[in-house]
């Protein structure tokens, strides 16, 4: 794992701005890390980056889908129900024998959490589930979730 400082100022940023999101789409990011300063010669963000060295995305033809840190890209609500469902569905791939990627893809829970309410009628409309995955693993999901609440 590799760090990467980046310094935005808060006024006359465009240049700063390109230069983060340019690495930004050509690097493998684990996590990134923004604070707000302060100080007597001006206010700027500071972004801390961490990436893997020699990965990169898109550009490369060893691409790997880009670690998405839910816990950074989903408010503290969401994130707390895709736990919950990340949880329930690392407990059914135990009983199944099954990757955990075989019932749901993390993406997928994201997108579970995000719901209004998880029942049967919302998650058959989520892009990228199955009839298959759906009817094998979607009641254990809902079921599991609402003993959960309760």
């Amino acid at each position: 794992m590799q760090i990467k400082i980046f310094t935005i100022p808060l006024l006359n940023s465009n240049e700063a701005v390109d230069e983060l999101n340019k690495f930004l789409s050509s690097h493998q990011i684990i996590n990134i890390t923004e604070q707000f300063v302060s100080s007597r010669s001006g206010d700027y963000w500071t972004f801390l980056v961490k990436y893997i060295l020699g990965k990169t995305t898109k550009n490369n033809k060893s691409y790997q889908k880009e670690h998405i840190d839910y816990k950074i890209v989903l408010d503290s609500a969401t994130y707390s129900k895709y736990l919950r469902l990340h949880s329930i569905r690392k407990k059914i791939a135990a009983k199944e024998g099954v990757p955990v990627y075989n019932i749901f893809l993390n993406e997928e829970l994201a997108k579970i959490a995000k719901l209004p309410e998880v029942n049967l009628t919302n998650i058959k409309d989520i892009k990228g589930i199955g009839e298959k995955r759906f009817g094998k693993y979607s009641e254990l999901i809902v079921n599991e979730f609402m003993k959960k609440q309760e």
